[in-house]
């Protein structure tokens, strides 16, 4: 209850701010109002918020107790895996039950065909096409317009990371961050500090005149911290300093801290061809794994085919 009040709140102090400085929008729309007001009573609302704070707070529970690392379940615990499944499954068998029918002419079609046949989470492989098709058609730009392009990865402080990495023997394990034990951030936190990040480096590129396009992934380390790969194109005149300014502001907290220069912010300049197979990978290992048959995860280890679920 007290998060959606907050968000009411932050709405009507934003609007207060505007009207300070003179600008527009001054007031708050009557129809934002009501809707606001009809998530504050709404029961169903709350049911599914109350929801996925139980299996958020469940999974940071598990994360904490370190379940999920390298060595025993990467990137998500077995139960968060077993839920998702599960409620996939109970998706599927629904969409199998229903019909639906054309009331002019009688006609009725199974509800799972045209919905495979969407872009959408039941169908990751008409999704995957889709998002393959939108790179190639940016790659095409990029080249008609000569511009260049850069492989970003933007890492979250150590303070994000509840475990890091150790040399035993031949492998290296997960043992507990002390860092992050303090703050006990989530991956939540963690996606909330690069979104803040990346839109600090986009102010600063609206600042320096430079415009910037591409794509970006968001995937998970082993232990479940965000972490970001950008495929981004600018023109040539502009490469060093978008370059200059991405490692800033990547690096303006910490900065100083053990690995922050090496892998906080990561940057391949793609002077040649074939921009997207950068990017292709990350896209496939996030959604149906497709073509990954031989490729190994840099995180585990383990084949990159059964990493996806």
């Amino acid at each position: 209850m007290q998060l959606q009040v907050n968000r009411v709140y932050s709405s009507y102090q934003k609007m207060l701010r505007q009207r300070t400085q003179g600008k527009n929008h001054q007031t708050m729309p009557l129809r934002q109002v009501y809707a606001e007001v009809a998530r504050l009573i709404s029961r169903d609302y709350w049911l599914t918020k109350l929801r996925s704070h139980r299996t958020r707070w469940l999974e940071s529970l598990m994360i904490a107790a370190m379940d999920v690392c390298k060595q025993h379940h990467p990137y998500a615990s077995r139960q968060a895996i077993r839920a998702v499944k599960s409620q996939r499954l109970a998706n599927l068998r629904y969409l199998q039950a229903m019909e639906i029918e054309d009331t002019d002419s009688g006609e009725r079609f199974d509800v799972i065909d045209k919905v495979m046949a969407s872009v959408s989470v039941a169908n990751p492989e008409i999704r995957r096409m889709e998002l393959m098709a939108q790179m190639a058609g940016i790659e095409k730009v990029a080249l008609a317009r000569n511009d260049i392009g850069l492989f970003v990865t933007l890492t979250c402080p150590s303070k994000y990371h509840p475990t890091k990495l150790r040399q035993r023997g031949k492998d290296n394990i997960a043992v507990l961050n002390h860092r992050w034990k303090d703050a006990a951030l989530t991956p939540k936190d963690g996606q909330r500090y690069l979104v803040k990040v990346w839109s600090r480096i986009r102010a600063a590129f609206a600042d320096n005149d430079i415009a910037v396009y591409g794509v970006r992934v968001v995937e998970p380390h082993h232990d479940a911290t965000p972490h970001w790969h950008l495929l981004l194109f600018t023109d040539k005149a502009h490469r060093a300093k978008a370059v200059e300014i991405m490692r800033k502001k990547a690096l303006a907290e910490a900065p100083d801290e053990k690995g922050a220069q090496q892998h906080r912010f990561e940057c391949k300049h793609l002077n040649k061809g074939g921009a997207v197979g950068y990017i292709a990978k990350y896209i496939a290992k996030n959604i149906d794994g497709y073509a990954l048959e031989g490729e190994t995860d840099f995180e585990t280890g383990k084949p990159l085919t059964i990493t996806v679920f």
